[in-house]
């Protein structure tokens, strides 16, 4: 790791760092570094004592009658003396040896930031990754196996034979409309299976002549005629009618049909004068 968390105030003040001398310190402190970015944090392995004093820069003065590097030696050993540290040492190499930093972990892991809990709980929450295994099965094993699902495949209870699509087969001269069953809204009873009135296909046999075209939906047609025989209107105000829209611009060009003449005809009815002419004969 790139950094550690270093506690000043205990440095400063703790009995077992006070009592170190200045070659000491700087050892341990280059230790703590060493814990910290090993692969276990807390741990440094194989490492000597001398390699210790090496790394710590501590000089090696023949001629000074206080040489710092002779006051080094046997740092490890006042160390583990103190509580700070547990060695483990090499039975090949008794110099080399691995140091455990007593409680580096767990002083590291006090007073987390916000950030170092966040990483530790994605760690510890990290989704397990399932490792699939690909397997080549030879084809006798493959064409078995398809034999074992057609025969054990569960045999489907007999059901109503299902109907054939009523559209048939495509034409461009009919539309979806054409085949959806219309449902008399009083007696729930389908339009479309009911035999027209006479007057009622009358209509619509002119109104095709007129357009020159059959309706697509001639079942919706006959509803929208009985809606206004319902209304009290003739057979002669509802030609009148469609004549009448015919000339409208508007719904020439959009088209004119029963379901739009039902829509209308009342309108019609109040600006065109004959309409009130076939009421009045009506009521007579």
């Amino acid at each position: 790791m790139d950094w550690f968390k270093f506690y000043a105030n205990d440095w400063l003040i703790d009995v077992k760092v006070r009592r170190l001398g200045i070659e000491d310190r700087l050892i341990y402190l280059t230790l703590l570094c060493l814990a910290s970015s090993s692969r276990e944090r807390g741990t440094v392995f194989s490492v000597g004592e001398n390699d210790l004093i090496a790394l710590a820069n501590i000089p090696n003065d023949y001629f000074n009658d206080v040489n710092p590097c002779e006051n080094a030696q046997g740092c490890i050993a006042r160390f583990e003396a103190a509580g700070m540290i547990t060695t483990r040492r090499h039975s090949d190499a008794p110099d080399i040896m691995d140091i455990v930093v007593n409680r580096f972990v767990e002083r590291q892991n006090t007073a987390l930031s916000n950030a170092e809990r966040q990483k530790r709980y994605r760690k510890r929450n990290a989704p397990v990754t399932a490792v699939t295994t690909t397997v080549t099965l030879d084809k006798s094993r493959v064409e078995e196996s398809r034999v074992d699902n057609i025969n054990t495949y569960p045999v489907a209870k007999a059901t109503r034979p299902v109907k054939r699509n009523k559209m048939g087969k495509y034409r461009e001269d009919l539309s979806s409309d054409a085949f959806e069953e219309v449902i008399d809204a009083e007696s729930g009873e389908k339009i479309a299976e009911k035999k027209a009135s006479r007057p009622v296909a009358e209509l619509i046999t002119w109104a095709e002549t007129r357009t020159g075209k059959k309706f697509p939906n001639w079942g919706k047609q006959a509803k929208m005629l009985k809606l206004i025989f319902d209304a009290s209107y003739t057979t002669e105000q509802v030609r009148q009618c469609w004549e009448q829209l015919e000339t409208d611009e508007y719904w020439s060009e959009k088209g004119v049909d029963f379901g739009i003449v039902l829509s209308q005809i009342a309108r019609k009815k109040a600006d065109a004068p004959t309409f009130k002419s076939y009421a009045k004969k009506k009521h007579v």
